[in-house]
């Protein structure tokens, strides 16, 4: 990892992070997170195998070319917009020379816009075949082709890196066999397996953050192992003191707000138990029954001031603290849970330095326990008035998603965007054919069209 100049960090021009909240531990909160970390690992010893268990391949970054990959099938299962289509968005991620990996059929136009906008240059685009479900990684590891010209560019830079969606074990598997046929070590720009299912588990998380900020800092809510206790658990919330209008059923791993059913407290007076299982059984059922339960129960807080979302890169151990690069707000689609957007956080300079320092105390543990890369935590003010608002931590994101690329790419593009402020839209089309790549940049949608 290279140092850092005019805060701005540089593994690789592909990927500039800019310092924005500076997060320096003391000696005693340094402390501190050791013993939690070292906690967790006697309380769960598989989080302390890590990359180990993966044969020459190492968490972190280093010089040479990269292989991008976002296999997105963990955490949107059921998207909307097909998790597949979101795949492409890891060229935007790419830098000269680098292999981006794609089960989806290639789209010319597209590459052409994303090369001359960010000026790239031998990006080589790879069509995985045979992926089932979006699970783009399993077959990424099946395919013959890609291991060899992914083994060859490895060898002949003496290197690779692995700069994943996030770090799911076929993508480790994957770097094991690259290593394997080249020779050199692999190194994946993500966090082990085990340590990524936990990040992203709300529940899981939920006892983090009470651990490392206290009582009272996330919603209140309670695990649920099946729809009998589901049940109980709806009816349970449903009578805290004070009242509240909704409850909400949460996939433990979930992007954008698609694993949130939210349910009006005064329909659970009204509905019979058989009718709310046949419900979440619609809504759940293509899933297996691990990928559904435990699932969490909780408390759907309002009125909700603001939900902010926190940026981070963490770097291996020993290149420094967690890097906060910006605290953004979060837009959702009317009468409903999905993302709709984001834009840099409007809340005053000093509630945005409150949440930066929590999400890295909380980015410091996981670093300890020996998290790499791409991360970003999710929270809620809830109050009346921000004098008097309740800092709620509801997720994190162990991985790249729907803000931190954009915000990314804007680095990219325009150098610090904090002068050149940008919004992100997640659009949806309502009915009518969709449009082509080539379509929308012979329309001038996305850019000039070419002379």
């Amino acid at each position: 990892m290279a140092g850092m100049e005019d805060g701005v960090v540089r593994p690789f021009p592909a990927l500039p992070i800019r310092e924005r909240f500076p997060f320096r531990p003391g000696r005693r909160e340094a402390r501190r997170v050791r013993a939690m970390a070292a906690a967790l690992r006697t309380l769960e010893p598989e989080l302390a195998s890590g990359a180990s268990a993966y044969r020459g391949a190492s968490a972190g970054l280093g010089p040479g070319p990269s292989l991008l990959l976002h296999d997105l099938s963990r955490t949107r299962p059921w998207s909307r917009c097909g998790a597949a289509l979101l795949e492409y968005r890891a060229l935007l991620l790419a830098g000269d020379g680098d292999l981006v990996a794609v089960g989806v059929p290639r789209s010319r136009a597209f590459e052409a816009h994303v090369a001359g906008v960010l000026g790239l240059e031998g990006v080589r685009v790879l069509r995985v075949r045979g992926v089932e479900d979006g699970k783009l990684a399993p077959a990424a590891l099946r395919d013959e082709a890609l291991l060899d010209e992914a083994a060859a560019r490895a060898r002949e830079a003496g290197s690779l890196v692995i700069r994943p969606y996030q770090g799911v074990a076929p993508v480790w598997r994957l770097a094991s066999a690259i290593a394997a046929r080249a020779g050199v070590v692999v190194r994946v720009a993500a966090p082990p397996p085990t340590l990524c299912r936990r990040v992203n588990d709300k529940l899981w998380l939920g006892r983090q953050v009470t651990a490392v900020l206290g009582e009272g800092s996330i919603p209140p809510s309670a695990p649920a192992a099946n729809f009998t206790q589901l049940m109980a658990r709806l009816r349970e919330l449903r009578g805290r003191a004070p009242p509240h209008r909704q409850v909400a059923v949460r996939l433990r791993s979930a992007a954008s707000g698609e694993g949130n059913v939210v349910i009006p407290s005064d329909a659970l007076d009204h509905t019979p138990p058989t009718v709310l299982r046949a419900m979440l059984l619609h809504l759940f059922g293509h899933l297996n029954r691990d990928e559904i339960f435990p699932l969490q129960v909780a408390v759907w807080e309002a009125p909700v001031l603001a939900s902010p979302s926190i940026q981070l890169w963490i770097p291996p151990r020993d290149h420094g603290p967690p890097l906060v690069e910006g605290v953004f707000e979060q837009r959702f689609a009317p009468g409903s849970t999905a993302f709709a957007g984001a834009a840099p956080s409007s809340l005053p300079p000093a509630w945005q330095t409150r949440l930066a320092n929590a999400a890295g105390v909380l980015a410091a543990v996981f670093q300890e326990l020996g998290y790499v890369g791409r991360c970003s935590f999710d929270a809620i003010l809830v109050g009346d008035a921000l004098e008097d608002a309740v800092v709620h931590w509801v997720e994190c994101n162990g991985r790249w998603g729907g803000t931190s690329i954009p915000m990314t790419v804007a680095e990219r593009v325009v150098g610090d965007w904090t002068r050149r402020p940008f919004v992100v839209l997640a659009l949806e089309s309502e009915g009518g054919p969709a449009m082509s790549a080539a379509e929308a940049r012979a329309n001038g949608f996305l850019g000039p069209r070419d002379r």
